[in-house]
């Protein structure tokens, strides 16, 4: 409750209004769920500037990106950073935008940029490029101004252009920030973003345009700092680097917040305007019943689907992913952010457009542990509900049925599990341990009269037992016996060592009696012909 207060700036009379919403029946979960608002989607720019961001400056991206996120907040001009040609998820964002018939032109230097866009903004606060706290607080005191954040190194050059300095953070942390700096502009409760220095553009954009505090990666004190203010229900985005990810995913999991890793994306201010052009829609399963046949029915899936950088850039284009030539030779299963619905619902309709279907059908999941990256064993009491009741909004708006969960030795923890399976739009659960993936070996335990189907097996290069030659004796050998859960084998396919190619290769060696389906009708057959063993 200390945080919920806290973060709302209620410690006086809307500590009063929050008791007076208790006592008429109304939990402190459902009073936080009324607090956060939608994730923020930028205005549809009706002209588009390209500018290459190579043989930019840091400061200078960084003045781009918090330009770029301002400009998205009305109609008008926007600034696309990058468009420079090529095979890239971020040149496939811009041809969707292309499409819409907005007219496009280049500016050739960041000089151009102050010149053209004096009128838009035309001030900003100045940071020290030393001090990543200096840049975070001069983001959150310009998007209160209609200002941009701006090195301090680059002052002469935007006063030449006639560009004001309203603000000066330098020297100021994040610490140091009053409740009305805080909240200023429209800051978002329920959205903060870890970044990293060297990124200097990605993401920056979308903090200007939501009103995200950005803490700096790595900074433990400082971002416990900044996560102490929020509250349950917080999305974390970017991506931590302090001791592995466990350790920060853990630290966010503990305070009953995801993170959607998004540390790599750029221009998402500008690509969450695409809107979709009606509700989404997954390609649905070919008609027709169980086969009827003593088989054993196998089903892979593709981890880290919930990385918004890599689905807003290589995944879509990759020859090992996505964009792999032989993709629709094979049913697949794919993770994804069930938030891409909310945030980016035109990146998500150009999937399921593009996916496959028949024998070849592509098929996506909610990644890793609903709406974003956390450990549910790790969440507090009373966070977990609420967050699968949020889940349960975002998969219906992006037609998900199935979620991978990822967690440390958690399979049996079906009080967890309840949590989940009580949503009418989730189907099952496909659980992986951290490491390794394949730790249940197949088991299964039940929760509101649905599954939880741990990995039999994982596809993963150099690790003992994970290679295709040994993955296809297991499941050459495997029982076929439809009616029992041993007849079924989920295979998490590690995204990172092992290709399309090399799961359909693999598939080509296997017996006629081991089918390979896509993760929805594999569910559905698990669902309609193995019972739970009371």
């Amino acid at each position: 409750m200390k945080n919920f207060l806290r973060r709302n700036g209620l410690l006086s009379g809307g500590l009063l209004l929050w008791l007076a919403l208790v006592a008429g029946g109304i939990s402190a979960a459902q009073a936080q769920e009324k607090a956060l608002p939608p994730l923020p989607r930028g205005q549809l720019p009706e002209k588009i500037f390209l500018v290459n961001p190579h043989g930019l400056s840091s400061g200078q991206r960084v003045a781009l990106a918090s330009l770029q996120g301002q400009l998205a907040r009305r109609r008008g001009e926007n600034i696309w950073l990058g468009g420079g040609g090529g095979k890239s998820g971020e040149n496939l964002w811009l041809g969707l935008l292309r499409q819409r018939g907005i007219p496009e032109e280049k500016l050739d230097s960041f000089a151009a940029v102050l010149r053209h866009f004096k009128t838009a903004s035309g001030q900003y606060v100045l940071y020290r490029k030393d001090e990543p706290e200096s840049q975070s607080v001069a983001q959150v005191l310009a998007r209160g101004a209609g200002a941009i954040a701006l090195e301090d190194a680059l002052e002469e050059p935007a006063r030449e252009a006639g560009w004001k300095r309203i603000g000066d953070a330098r020297g100021r942390t994040l610490e140091s920030l009053t409740e009305k700096e805080r909240t200023a502009g429209g800051a978002h409760p329920g959205l903060v973003i870890e970044q990293r220095a060297e990124m200097a553009y990605q993401l920056r954009d979308y903090a200007m345009l939501g009103g995200a505090v950005v803490f700096p990666a790595g900074n433990d004190p400082v971002a416990r700092q900044v996560l102490d203010r929020h509250g349950l229900g917080t999305l974390v985005l970017g991506w931590g680097s302090a001791g592995g990810e466990d350790v920060f995913i853990r630290r966010n999991s503990k305070r009953g917040m995801a993170m959607v890793p998004t540390d790599h994306v750029q221009n998402l201010a500008v690509t969450s305007a695409l809107p979709a052009s009606g509700p989404l829609r997954q390609k649905a399963a070919p008609r027709g019943g169980n086969s009827g046949k003593r088989e054993h029915l196998v089903t892979f899936v593709f981890t880290d689907g919930d990385n918004l950088s890599w689905m807003l850039n290589d995944f879509p284009v990759g020859e090992g992913w996505f964009g792999s030539p032989r993709r629709k030779e094979i049913p697949l299963g794919w993770g994804i952010a069930p938030s891409m619905a909310a945030v980016a619902p035109g990146v998500m309709e150009w999937y399921y457009r593009e996916a496959g279907s028949g024998c070849g059908r592509d098929v996506f999941v909610a990644g890793p542990s609903g709406n974003g990256y956390f450990y549910p064993s790790e969440f507090p009491s009373g966070a977990l509900a609420q967050h699968c009741r949020e889940l349960n909004r975002l998969m219906k708006q992006a037609d998900l049925r199935l979620v991978q969960i990822l967690d440390f030795d958690a399979l049996e923890r079906t009080d967890l599990w309840r949590e989940y399976l009580r949503q009418p739009m989730i189907d099952a659960l496909l659980y992986c341990d951290y490491a390794p993936y394949d730790k249940g070996k197949g088991k299964v335990v039940w929760a509101e009269g649905k599954p939880v189907i741990s990995a039999r097996a994982m596809l993963w290069k150099g690790i003992a037992g994970a290679d295709p030659d040994s993955v296809l004796r297991l499941l050459s050998s495997a029982p076929r016996t439809p009616d029992d859960s041993a007849g079924y084998s989920y295979i998490a396919v590690h995204a990172w060592s092992h290709s399309v190619a090399d799961v359909a290769n693999l598939i080509r060696r296997l017996p006629e009696d081991v089918r390979v389906v896509a993760p929805d009708e594999f569910v559905r057959q698990f669902r309609q012909r193995v019972r739970e063993k009371k």
